[in-house]
């Protein structure tokens, strides 16, 4: 029986893995969602059956562990360099001169897109992904492992006859996709959140994260360009080796191309200058290589950079354009964003630019942009319009100073700015335009309770004093909207169904859709593991909120402060009224013999067990789980070798309750 599991397991893995890879790398899946969502539930039900068998580089292992306190700084191998940028033809004929000089003609060159992301080194050990690390100063870098494991597109395992027995390491570079880009800029936005200034900005903040999970959901990928440390094995070109490691399941750059001159390595260059924004993610030039990897070593490097390969960087799409006007945008937090139109419109990265954000007060002073003044506006990441600055020698006295309002433009209240905050708000919590923009925000299908009704609409139900918040939405009836413009019998019915449905819709959606600023999604969902109802949640203090691993300061401090208004108390007993579900679906015994209970986990469960496991269990059981150890604690459940950990001492001085994995489920009995 245990051979037939393993062989099943070994089995499912490989299937998982070859189908990841037709997925993510060859872009030719052989299965449907559906097929290979039952594969990985097959797996993820055996190694739940059987955790004496979880391997690290199993496909379940992408997404593990909990958050890390800091990263680990690590040396590279070998240096990971950055490259010498170059801007014109004659400056890559100069490079080419120079190295003719060390290194003898027929030469080879591979060339290259310039992704723009991050750079990344993968160190494998005999097959194995064992480390990935940051570029950092080229010696040194931070271990990203955890978050390196979520990129679908990073084979776990390799097989190779001769690179599966060695230690070598490869490098890439990490990117986020344009299509993604743009869906987590409108989820922060809708969030209150800061906006990522460009793709390349947005996949270093999302590796930089210490839980792993909100690096998953953001959907990196790799493009690998080039070998790093290599363990006694002997390789001649560099596009031959880099067509092995595509052969053996590593995403390579289908537009890596090899040539015989520099001339056509030049017009190559010049080719994908022009037809950069066909691509689905971000590049800013091309790299050159040498190809012969031998010559490489006899070039050498300098201080900063390798001799043998260098970095044609294109000319950023710019367009100089006046600010005809500037107009105040009020967000759903009361958050006012300046936004500049533009006369004439410009045509930049295959589309007409109208009009840009200039973000807030800070960023007008520190560019001195001013208004009726000439401007260069650049497309940050080829997606998102952005002013880069103002051309003063271009002034004629006619121009003035960008001013903030004393008083919303919507609803005319008091507009203030909150120290170290860098927006200006209107700080009237009916004002329309916030009103408008919440409703919004809690019928949206990404962040709320999927309701179907439009911006228009919800500005005519607003204009028409029909709704002021979001609880008014269940107290509509047909009649109070069919004669509206934009509705007859059956749309007025379909709205009406689609607000009783979301009744029902999931707890987490009902939290994130009501606005709280800084919580979205993610945070709700994590709220409702440790609050089984609104009122729960509504009562709790700073102090136990921070004790929610995932809930940082000014998450609590802005929980609490929503909480305690008197309107949103109202609003949410209206909602109740009308039988809004604010409570998870679980049912709670009242006997349960873990209710009321807080648990804290630390160390590694001898079982094998991972711990989200373990407070899946106690949430089921009436229990809650924090992250630290305080006086509010009943148990710390204590994996092996953990006493010297602090948490361990912690509970001690306290005279917490320690007990053992197997004395945790003898409770539940």
């Amino acid at each position: 029986m245990t051979i037939e599991i393993k062989k099943e397991l070994e089995e499912l893995r490989k299937k998982i893995e070859y189908h990841n890879k037709k997925y993510y790398i060859d872009n030719a899946p052989e299965i449907t969602d559906f097929e290979f969502d039952k594969l990985m539930n097959r797996l993820i039900e055996l190694e739940k059956q059987y955790p004496e068998y979880i391997t690290e580089d199993s496909p379940t292992q992408r997404v593990g562990g909990s958050a890390l306190k800091e990263f680990k700084t690590v040396k590279h191998r070998a240096p990971l360099k950055s490259l010498e940028n170059t801007y014109s033809e004659n400056e890559i004929l100069d490079w080419y001169n120079r190295i003719c000089k060390i290194v003898k003609e027929p030469l080879q060159f591979s060339a290259e897109l310039k992704i723009d992301g991050v750079a990344v080194s993968l160190v494998y050990d005999r097959g194995k992904l064992k480390q990935g690390i940051t570029r950092g100063d080229g010696e040194y870098g931070d271990d990203i492992t955890q978050n390196i494991k979520t990129i679908k597109s990073i084979p776990l395992k390799i097989e190779d006859d001769e690179l599966s027995k060695l230690e070598f390491d490869v490098r890439g570079e990490v990117y986020m996709p344009k299509k993604i880009f743009s869906r987590l800029n409108d989820e922060r936005e809708k969030e209150g959140l800061e906006l990522f200034a460009n793709p390349r900005n947005a996949a270093a903040g999302s590796l930089k994260q210490l839980d792993p999970k909100i690096c998953a959901a953001r959907k990196l990928d790799i493009f690998i360009h080039s070998s790093g440390y290599l363990e006694n094995f002997e390789i001649q070109s560099h596009y031959d080796f880099l067509m092995r490691l595509k052969n053996i399941g590593f995403k390579i750059n289908e537009h890596t191309k090899r040539f015989d001159t520099i001339r056509e390595v030049i017009e190559y260059c010049k080719y994908w200058e022009n037809r950069k924004h066909s691509l689905a993610y971000e590049i800013d030039g091309m790299v050159i290589k040498l190809d012969n990897l031998e010559y490489q070593k006899i070039l050498g490097y300098t201080a900063k950079f390798p001799r043998w390969a260098i970095a044609y960087k294109f000319v950023p799409d710019r367009a100089q354009t006046k600010i005809k006007s500037v107009d105040m945008s009020v967000g759903r937090t009361g958050a006012i964003t300046p936004v500049a139109n533009f006369e004439p419109p410009v045509h930049l990265a295959g589309t007409i630019v109208k009009r840009a954000t200039l973000h807030n007060e800070d960023y007008i002073n520190e560019l001195d942009i001013r208004l009726y003044d000439t401007v260069i506006v650049e497309k940050a990441g080829e997606i998102i319009p952005s002013v880069v600055a103002a051309l003063k020698e271009l002034r004629t006295g006619s121009e003035r100073k960008i001013e903030f309002p004393k008083c919303c433009p919507v609803c005319g209240s008091i507009v203030m700015k909150f120290e170290g905050e860098a927006k200006y708000k209107c700080i009237n919590p009916t004002c329309a335009a916030q009103v408008i923009r919440r409703i919004e925000y809690y019928c949206s299908k990404n962040f709320g309770v999927n309701i179907s009704i439009g911006e228009k609409t919800i500005e005519l139900l607003v204009n028409k004093n029909l709704i002021k918040n979001i609880a008014d939405l269940y107290y509509l009836k047909i009649d109070d909207i069919v004669d509206l413009e934009r509705f007859g019998k059956k749309s007025a019915e379909n709205l009406i169904n689609s607000i009783e449905q979301s009744k029902s819709a999931e707890f987490y959606k009902k939290i994130a859709g009501l606005g709280i600023e800084y919580i979205g999604p993610t945070a709700a969902r994590l709220l409702t593991k440790y609050f089984n109802n609104i009122d729960e949640l509504m009562n709790a203090d700073i102090e136990k909120l921070l004790e929610i691993d995932g809930i940082g300061e000014k998450m609590a401090q802005s929980i609490v402060s929503f909480f305690k208004l008197d309107s949103v108390r109202k609003m949410i007993e209206r909602m109740k009224q009308k039988n809004v579900k604010f409570e998870n679906d679980r049912k709670i015994d009242s006997v349960a013999k873990l209710k009321d209970k807080i648990f804290v986990i630390t160390g590694k469960l001898p079982s094998g067990r991972k711990r989200n496991e373990l407070v899946d269990i106690i949430i089921k059981n009436g229990g809650a789980v924090a992250s630290a150890i305080n006086k509010t604690v009943d148990y710390l459940i204590s994996g092996a070798d953990e006493s010297n950990s602090s948490k361990f001492k912690k509970a001690k001085e306290l005279g917490i309750k320690i007990i053992s994995e197997t004395d945790f489920f003898e409770l539940l009995k």
